[in-house]
């Protein structure tokens, strides 16, 4: 029999523990054990806070459709250790990773999961009926789609319709389980409610003639003199025009708008033309398989045209990308974690918000991940601070609206993470009030006459911390300020510190800048989709809504009073998109196409310094976010958050930051100046070049072309050449300023390249755009033929697979070239594999794949296999299929518990082996057992059992009680497994000592240490790895695990395990 060991000898723990950290550090796996369904754990914080009994409507359809899903994985605390280390160093001009980027793909190699673990969470969201709709690149989410049913069965929850505040939503009903050997990975399970961040304009301002923001308004209007805000006026109030007029306007950036809402085209390609900014679309980019949403009742296209319009009309030649899918949360972790359209953007502007406390910790947790990758990206995030003063949690814009909070201090994320700049608001002071504002030409705009001015402002306007909300109560609204105040969720970062007014409160304060946000004092024009007042639709379809840039900047209702009117908006999601351009003209003058990474240490250090601050910033003094609330409320024990007995509460602006305006508003200019003195590299041009008449078959050399944007230092580093999607070969190092690479095509037509230049000390690394050429055919290339066979025909998973592929020229010929080979669309070989010439005409090529899986491309059932012969100049290239049958047999277990009535030595008790084939398995198996604190023999017999496909088998385990002392009392049962070691230590030891005794001059010299090594080895014949003594187990209840292994097949095992109770 076999014996169980509660110790292990410390030689023999050495050995395990020095072999366990080389494999770790070799391997990132961390899904370690099989994913079953019938063992789960709770994750916690995965229940939204909304999601209470009192607003519960009952289950929803089983087969409601939940598109945009996710499995969200966090990284492993060593990963999270180095990640934090790297974000720091990014931000020391002193460390060699200082603005030193990752790719989305070397963001998964430090930090996303391995591989091997996707394909298991892939396959295992399969097995459960899900469709997986994207892996993302940096491999930390999964997006899948299915019923509400699947859902619920899958994640072990209900989902159930609330309805709260008048709004419907869906949510799960409890927090979810996943399975246990996913905890530790897995930070939360996305898309199972739609409780969506809120946009953060200021409602659509009311368009009567008593209304006044910034661009004159002229002629007979009903709001005839008003001041309306156009990007030509936000120009000129924060000093842009000096960066437009050096060319910097955007060109070369890109700017991602996150949206959760179907657009109108027209409405952004109007308001452009009436500003007087070129044509320049933006481009809509929706994830895969999600549904963004087409209500224009909802405020959500409001918001994505205010984005859209304003960041593009700050930075007018930028490329503008709206990343859209049915939730904004969707959309930003999707452009974080993937390249859209093959840039990663570096600059990103959510206007979307919710207070702190109605955010549920899992959804934090994981966002926050998707921040911080971000940042290590070289990728801004620009957020907002809210729109309901100091009371986040109270929506002055809901219907209807609160006039007094009683939610408690709170503000918006995620602009309060340390990764996110929150802009707040301000408001034009030095003409007028929201009340009573100034109609006409003034101090600080231009008067009109029957025309509408469009470039009226003349100056900065100094400002005050946005607060209208008693103006919009007086006027039938809620609560209207800026948002500010301290975290509840996040510690105060390292960098927010050094300006005077910082709050020594021990967490990250907002805002951290503030530009104005006026809806009342001033507003920025926008044409979007709005209701026409004479509209009695209850219900309005597309039809019912109309751009409200009909005429010029005016809306068009002749049964209204407000027609011929404007549409104007406000809020901090004005202040978000607008820095968003800002920073993109800073980002050019830099040279930095790749991004500046969280900005915040910079904006800090820049305020830091007073001479600095009074160039760069506006520090906003005057007005506050203070806003009324019931005394008491939120109702519970005190705390610093609740309404005082004075029924206000909020922050006031003074000199330094405050928690009304933070830093304050800026100058552009200045700025961009700024920036430049913080910045310890240059930036630099890429471009590429193509030899002149490239032909298939031909030598094309391509050339690349470094050059500094500022500085006379020649760049140093190397080139990376990128061909139709592909990288070519090994990076080519820089030789004055320069570096070429040749290649061939063997198809004609057109062909793409790009040369990525890598940096140096001096300089940033930057990107050519892509150069399109056209390749000649030249000479008709002789057809082919592929054929494909694969052996075997059926292959399981993780067996091994021979392809073999014949290419047949019927014109004859020397064949030559190369083939891939594919599993699906998954390239399995990493190489092209050469061409084996045969008989005239003919040629082979075979690829063996050693382990058959999933992450490969294959599937359980018919997978296609494809051999692609890629052609020469002088055969055609051709492709053929095979069909390959995948199998995933197994085996199941069950043993049953054993009982054995006495603790003394040689007592027992014998269980049954069932072993059960499935997925067609036909083969033999071994059986062994182990235990980690029972100590007793044990015996299975038969050790190995064959099972037919489909078949079952069975064995039996029998469980014997030892003696405590085996030194006094050895049990001859104990000999089988332990004493062949034994021999086996003692043998050599002593066929080496005897070996030594033939080695000239080890004689009798070397006798005593001869007879050491034989007592050494007696030793360990004696002890073993095990020891000598081994515990008899008292009585009790033990934990035995049994394990089936295939003979031939390494990866088909499974366990089960069984008590043994001992009385």
């Amino acid at each position: 029999m076999h014996s169980f060991s509660s110790r292990l000898a410390g030689f023999c723990l050495l050995v395990f523990s020095a072999a366990f950290v080389v494999a770790q550090s070799t391997s990132q796996d961390r899904i370690v054990q099989p994913i079953q369904a019938g063992k789960v754990a709770l994750l916690q914080g995965t229940a939204h806070p909304l999601a209470q009994a009192k607003y519960d409507q009952g289950p929803v359809n089983a087969s409601m459709e939940l598109h945009g899903m996710s499995l969200d994985f966090k990284p492993s605390a060593a990963q999270q250790a180095s990640l934090t280390a790297l974000l720091k160093t990014q931000q020391d001009p002193s460390s060699p990773n200082y603005r030193k980027w990752l790719t989305t793909e070397q963001y998964a190699a430090q930090f996303g999961m391995s591989q091997a673990d996707i394909a298991k969470a892939t396959s295992w969201l399969q097995s459960q009926g899900f469709t997986v709709d994207h892996v993302a690149e940096s491999r930390n989410s999964i997006l899948f789609s299915g019923t509400a049913a699947l859902a619920e069965a899958a994640f072990h929850t209900q989902i159930h319709r609330y309805t709260v505040n008048g709004e419907s939503h869906f949510a799960n009903a409890s927090a979810v389980s996943i399975p246990s050997a996913l905890v530790g990975s897995v930070s939360r399970v996305g898309g199972l409610d739609d409780f969506k961040l809120k946009p953060r304009y200021v409602k659509l301002k009311p368009r009567t003639n008593t209304d006044h923001s910034q661009f004159t308004s002229g002629g007979n209007a009903p709001d005839a003199g008003s001041h309306y805000l156009a990007p030509t006026d936000f120009a000129v109030i924060y000093d842009l025009n000096p960066l437009y007029t050096a060319g910097d306007n955007g060109t070369g950036q890109t700017i991602g708008i996150i949206g959760q809402t179907q657009i109108v085209m027209s409405d952004i390609t109007t308001f452009r033309s009436n500003a007087g900014l070129p044509t320049n679309n933006p481009t809509v980019f929706t994830v895969p398989n999600t549904t963004p949403g087409n209500d224009f009742t909802n405020q959500d296209i409001n918001e994505a045209d205010l984005d859209l319009e304003w960041s593009g009309g700050v930075a007018p030649n930028a490329s503008i990308v709206f990343v859209n899918s049915g939730d904004v949360i969707t959309s930003l972790q999707y452009a974080i974690a993937n390249k859209i359209n093959g840039v990663q953007i570096p600059i990103l502007s959510i206007s979307y918000g919710g207070c702190e406390p109605a955010q549920s910790s899992a959804s934090v947790a994981s966002l926050e991940a998707s921040l911080q990758q971000a940042n290590a990206q070289g990728q801004t995030v620009i957020g907002v601070a809210g729109d309901d003063g100091a009371s986040d949690c109270d929506e002055g814009n809901a219907n209807p609206p609160v006039t007094s909070a009683v939610n408690g201090l709170a503000v918006d994320y995620p602009g309060s993470s340390a990764f996110v700049t929150a802009l707040g608001g301000s408001e034009f002071t030095g003409d007028g009030t929201a009340a009573n504002p100034s109609l006409g030409g003034d101090q600080y705009w231009a008067g009109t006459g029957a025309n509408d001015l469009l470039t009226s402002a003349l100056s900065y306007i100094p400002e005050m911390a946005w607060n209208d909300t008693s103006f919009d109560i007086s006027q039938g609204g809620g609560i209207a300020g800026g948002g500010g105040g301290a975290s509840v969720l996040f510690a105060k970062p390292s960098w927010q510190t050094g300006v005077p007014g910082i709050p020594s409160d021990s967490m990250r304060d907002v805002p951290d800048l503030a530009l104005n946000a006026s809806v009342d004092h001033d507003g920025y024009l926008v044409c979007t989709q709005i209701i026409p007042d004479s509209d009695t639709n209850p219900t309005p379809t597309n039809a019912d809504f109309t751009s409200s840039c009909v005429n010029g900047f005016r809306f068009s209702d002749l049964r209204s009073p407000d027609d011929e009117t404007t549409t104007t908006f406000g809020g901090t999601s004005a202040a978000a998109p607008s820095f968003a351009g800002v920073l993109a003209l800073i980002e050019q003058k830099l040279g930095v196409p790749q991004g500046l990474g969280n900005i915040n240490p910079t904006l800090y250090t820049l305020a830091a310094n007073p001479t600095t601050y009074a160039s760069a910033f506006h520090d906003i003094t005057t007005g506050n976010n203070i806003v009324p609330c019931v005394p008491g409320t939120p109702t519970g024990p005190a705390s610093a958050t609740q309404c005082p007995s004075s029924g206000s509460f909020g922050y006031s602006a003074g000199t330094g930051y405050d928690q009304a305006t933070g830093l304050g508003s800026i100058d552009g200019s200045n700025l961009a100046t700024a920036f430049t003195s913080v910045a310890t590299k240059a930036g630099t041009t890429t471009t590429v070049a193509v030899s002149a008449n490239p032909a298939v078959g031909a030598t094309v050399t391509l050339t690349a072309t470094v050059t500094p944007n500022t500085g006379a230092t020649t760049p140093t580093g190397s080139v990376t050449f990128t061909v139709d999607g592909t990288v070519l070969g090994a990076a080519v190092p820089l030789a004055s300023g320069g570096a070429s690479t040749t290649t061939t095509f063997a198809t004609g037509g057109s062909h793409t390249v790009l040369a990525a230049y890598s940096g140096d000390t001096n300089y940033y690394a930057s990107t050519s755009t892509a150069n399109a050429f056209t390749v000649a055919t030249g000479t008709a290339a002789a057809p082919t033929t592929t054929a494909v066979t694969v052996s075997p025909a059926s292959v399981p998973l993780g067996g091994s697979l021979t392809i073999s592929a014949t290419v047949t020229a019927p014109a004859g010929g020397a064949l030559a070239g190369t083939l891939n080979f594919f599993a699906g669309a998954t390239q399995l070989n990493p190489t092209p594999v050469a061409i084996l010439p045969g008989a005239n005409g003919v040629g082979t090529a075979t690829y063996t794949v050693t382990s058959v899986s999933t992450s490969a491309g294959f599937t359980v059932g018919t997978t296609t296999i494809t051999a692609n012969y890629g052609g020469t100049a002088v055969f055609a290239a051709s492709s053929g299929t095979a069909a390959l049958t995948v199998t995933n047999p197994g085996i199941t277990l069950a043993v049953g518990n054993i009982t054995i009535p006495s603790a003394s030595p040689g007592n027992s008790g014998t269980s049954t082996i069932t072993l059960t084939s499935t997925g067609g398995y036909a083969g033999t198996v071994n059986l062994t057992a182990t235990a980690s604190s029972l100590n007793a023999d044990y015996a299975i017999s038969p050790t190995s059992v064959t099972l037919a496909s489909g078949g079952t088998g069975t064995s039996s385990i029998t469980i014997q009680t030892v003696a405590a002392d085996l030194r006094k009392a050895p049990h001859s049962g104990l000999q089988k497994a332990p004493a062949g070691n034994r021999v086996i230590v003692g043998a050599a030891a002593a066929f080496g000592s005897i070996f030594l005794l033939g080695i000239p001059g080890f004689r009798r010299r070397r006798w005593p240490m001869l007879t050491a090594l034989l007592l050494l080895g007696a030793l360990g014949a004696g002890l073993g790895c095990g020891g000598g003594v081994s515990s008899a187990s008292p009585s009790g209840t033990y934990t035995v695990t049994v394990t089936a292994a295939d003979t031939v097949n390494s990866a088909i095992t499974t366990s089960t395990n069984f008590t043994v109770t001992i009385r």
